[in-house]
């Protein structure tokens, strides 16, 4: 397993060993059978996010997956009243003084099918405080 430190990704091959790698640097093409990112994808500034995505989809093998939980946050004005997201919400009211810029699930769907994913799928984990998050290569 790989570990692509600065942005919280975990890059997994299963027969290798843990290393440490700034996505800066990750130029492996085809190598890795899974990308995990765990409550981070909403870390990354919005400015290299795309990016981030970017270095991943290579990174894969040709089935490998993407798979991302993270925090739902609301897309309409209506989805603000909704209590499944309340803590993305609060989340968000707390590190907006840091730049943090919660996708919705639309602008997540969006990062990943711009560079190549597809079949994106989601489940609700924890009454819907986040989203567990499939994409395939």
């Amino acid at each position: 397993m790989r570990l692509i430190k600065p942005i919280g990704v975990f890059m997994m091959c299963l027969d290798s060993a843990v290393e440490n790698i700034g996505a800066e640097d990750l130029a492996q093409t085809e190598e890795f059978d899974m990308a995990t990112m765990v409550v981070t994808l909403h870390e990354i500034p919005p400015e290299v996010r795309g990016k981030a995505i970017e270095k991943i989809y290579p990174a894969l093998k040709s089935d490998g997956q993407l798979l991302i939980l993270d925090l739902i946050y609301p897309s309409t004005l209506e989805d603000f009243r909704d209590p499944t997201y309340d803590y993305g919400v609060l989340d968000q009211f707390y590190e907006a003084c840091m730049g943090t810029v919660h996708p919705n699930r639309q602008e997540q769907d969006d990062l990943l099918t711009k560079v190549g994913f597809k079949n994106i799928q989601r489940m609700p984990i924890g009454k819907g405080i986040f989203d567990f998050i499939t994409a395939e290569k």
